[in-house]
C-alpha cells in the first residue's frame, strides 16, 4: 500500500522503519502514527511538504511491521525507551530543525519528547490525544473516560483480547476506525492494515499494556504545543484538552468541528494549516 519505500535504521538496538520524502531541507517534520495505523497513513502529508520543499519523515511505531520488536518485555515499550530510540534516530540522520507531529499513540510520544527532550525539537502538534498524565489520571478516576476507554481494559487481558479482536477478520477494529473517522478512511486503506494486524497485533497492543511503565512527572512541556481534538471524538472526554494545557509552558488547543478521532483523514485542510505555521 505504501507509495514510498520503507527505509530502516537500527537505533540503540531497535530496528525502526520510516518513510522519507527526501527533500534537502533543514526544516524537518517528523510524523508519528497511532493505533492501529501504519507510517504510510501520512503519505499525503509527505507529498504535500515535498511540493513545498520541506523534508517530512514518518516513523513506524515500535512493534509494528517495519519496526519489529521480538522482546516480550513490556518495558521495551515504555516511553523512556521508545523516545531514547527516536533521539538516536534523529542523531543518526543529523536532523536539524525538527517539528513533531503525532496522532493517538504517536501523539503521546510527541508529548513525551516535548517534555523530556525539548532541547531537540522546535515545536509540536498533537492530534486526538491529551497529555499522557491527564489521560492516565482520567482513566482511573473519570467514569465517562473509563467508559470511552473500555477497550484499553480489554487489551490488558491479552489472550482474551487477541481472540476477540481477530473475530470476523478484525471486524471490531474495522468498525472502530470507521466510527472514529466518520467513514473518512478508505476501505482499501483499512484493508491494507489487516495484514499487519494479523502479523503484529500482540506487539502493537503492547503499548497499552506498557502504560504502567510510563513516568509520572509534573515536568512542563517546554516545546510550543498545539493540540487538535475532534469535537466528536468518541474516545476522549473534552475536558482533557484544557487539562492538558496546564502542563504546557506555551500551548493551545482547538476542537475541530464535526471531526472524530482521525482528524488527519477527516479534515486535512485544518491540520495542514496548523502544520504550515510550524515552519
Amino acid at each position: 500500500m505504501a507509495k514510498y519505500s520503507y527505509k530502516h535504521l537500527t537505533c540503540l538496538g531497535q530496528k525502526l522503519g520510516f518513510l522519507d520524502n527526501e527533500v534537502d531541507s533543514e526544516e524537518v517534520l517528523l510524523f508519528f502514527h497511532g493505533f492501529p495505523e501504519r507510517a504510510y497513513t501520512w503519505e499525503r502529508y509527505l507529498d504535500y511538504y515535498k511540493n513545498k520543499g520541506v523534508r517530512a519523515i514518518a516513523i513506524e511505531l515500535k512493534g509494528y511491521k517495519e519496526s519489529p520488536c521480538s522482546s516480550n518485555d513490556l518495558g521495551e515499550y515504555s516511553l523512556d525507551v521508545v523516545c531514547n530510540e527516536i533521539i538516536d534516530f534523529k542523531k543518526q540522520l543529523k536532523l536539524k530543525n525538527v517539528h513533531l507531529v503525532g496522532h493517538d499513540w504517536g501523539a503521546i510520544v510527541v508529548w513525551y519528547l516535548s517534555t523530556f527532550y525539548h532541547e531537540s525539537f522546535m515545536n509540536a502538534v498533537t492530534l486526538n490525544a491529551p497529555h499522557w498524565l491527564v489521560f492516565k489520571k482520567a482513566l482511573l478516576s473519570n467514569p465517562k473516560q473509563m467508559m470511552k476507554s473500555w477497550y484499553i481494559f480489554l487489551i490488558n487481558i491479552k489472550k482474551l483480547s487477541m481472540k476477540l479482536l481477530k473475530i470476523n477478520d478484525f471486524q471490531l477494529l474495522k468498525s472502530s476506525i470507521k466510527k472514529g473517522s466518520h467513514g473518512k478512511l478508505p476501505d482499501a486503506l483499512i484493508e491494507s492494515y489487516c495484514a499487519t494486524w494479523a502479523e503484529c497485533l500482540p506487539s502493537m497492543t503492547s503499548w497499552y499494556r506498557a502504560m504502567r511503565y510510563t513516568k509520572d512527572s509534573d515536568d512542563k512541556v517546554k516545546v510550543p504545543m498545539i493540540l487538535l481534538m475532534g469535537d466528536k471524538d468518541p474516545f476522549f472526554v473534552k475536558s482533557l484538552a484544557q487539562q492538558s494545557m496546564e502542563y504546557c509552558e506555551d500551548g493551545r488547543f482547538t476542537f475541530v468541528k464535526d471531526c472524530a478521532h482521525f482528524i488527519h483523514h477527516e479534515n486535512e485542510a485544518v491540520v495542514l494549516k496548523e502544520l504550515d505555521q510550524l515552519i
